[in-house]
């Protein structure tokens, strides 16, 4: 929509001693006046607002997460048995005289805890397993 202001509609007709074309036909004492300011939202805002709703909905979904009934102790366990799993395979990494070949990878060893784990509670377990590996305190986090 191509917006004109008042004055500029004005000194068109005085000017020029014609009516616009979209006015053809009026009566001759009408004057064409611009319409009301704002024609709606623009595309980037309908955008915006789009973006929004979505946002909303996935944090409404990410909030809505199946987790233990204490989250934050089940977390800070989970963090801990993923460390000892740590601690347990650079031991056994150091007496295969650090020889990685002779040793299963540490990410075995943890997926192997992680798959323990109740089926329900995967989406919990993802976020805390991401945590951990961000070196995040568990206990902290999850409040």
């Amino acid at each position: 929509m191509f917006c004109v202001s008042p004055a500029d509609r004005l000194c068109s007709v005085l000017l020029c001693g014609a009516h616009p074309t979209s006015n053809a036909g009026t009566t001759p004492d009408a004057l064409p006046a611009a319409g009301p300011y704002g024609c709606g939202p623009s595309a980037r805002d309908r955008q915006l607002a789009q973006l929004r709703t979505t946002k909303a909905a996935l944090e409404a979904e990410l909030s809505e997460y199946v987790k233990p009934d204490d989250a934050v102790d089940a977390g800070a366990h989970l963090g801990d048995l993923l460390t000892a799993a740590t601690h347990k395979w650079y031991s056994d990494f150091g007496a295969a005289h650090f020889n990685i070949d002779e040793v299963d990878k540490p990410q075995d060893r943890w997926i192997d805890i992680l798959c323990r784990l109740p089926q329900e509670f995967e989406s919990w377990t993802a976020r805390v397993f991401i945590l951990y590996g961000a070196g995040t305190s568990c206990r902290v986090s999850l409040i």
